[in-house]
């Protein structure tokens, strides 16, 4: 089967405007958790949005997106995260290793993240993944696993009314050899896993489960 991109390209809905919103259709909604979908001619033009609110301040919800290495007990798929260099207080290099469901084979990247506060109660986390070459420079390639170059993503975090809206996205290609079906199930599960684990984690940091 020919080789696609991974492509979850999650977008504000802000910058979107009303009109474009109109062209996202409903895949998942559960739980207080929706993802949308907006789809194109093939598997790699798949487009996905979630959003989530949490009973819990920006501040807190900030400060664990930027704890790297508990990362993992919250991001879908991820069994290891960690820091690997602070570049500044706000930007820092840091290793992923994620396990996808059968028959997709572990994943590993070493990415750059942003961390910036934007006004009051409004946050953003920015993720881009190094590039081959400019990766192995803080973490070789590792045997079983295949690295991936090709990722962006971000989170979005605001307060209001004492609580917090998140929309989180990514967009990139997972690298070897993936079949459609399984990149079109990936895309909705990536974001609402992603957004479950993430309240679920402060739900037990706030003794609630």
């Amino acid at each position: 089967m020919k080789v696609k991109n991974f492509i979850l390209i999650f977008l504000l809905l802000f910058s979107e405007g009303v009109h474009s919103e109109s062209q996202w259709k409903l895949t998942k909604n559960r739980n207080g958790i929706s993802v949308y979908q907006r789809s194109g001619e093939v598997a790699d033009a798949e487009q996905f949005l979630g959003t989530i609110t949490i009973e819990e301040t920006a501040q807190n919800i900030f400060a664990i997106t930027g704890d790297v290495g508990s990362n993992r007990y919250w991001m879908a798929d991820c069994i290891h995260s960690e820091l690997i260099k602070k570049i500044s207080d706000n930007e820092v290099i840091a290793y992923y290793i994620t396990s996808p469901p059968w028959p997709v084979t572990r994943r590993d990247s070493v990415i750059k993240i942003k961390f910036n506060r934007i006004g009051g109660d409004k946050f953003r986390v920015d993720m881009n993944a190094l590039s081959e070459g400019e990766a192995e420079q803080y973490v070789g390639k590792k045997s079983g696993m295949v690295r991936i170059y090709k990722m962006s993503g971000f989170v979005d975090i605001e307060e209001k009314s004492g609580k917090t809206g998140i929309r989180f996205g990514v967009s990139g290609g997972p690298g070897g050899k993936v079949p459609d079906f399984i990149i079109r199930w990936g895309g909705w599960r990536i974001p609402y896993n992603t957004l479950e684990g993430l309240r679920n984690f402060v739900m037990l940091k706030n003794g609630q489960k």
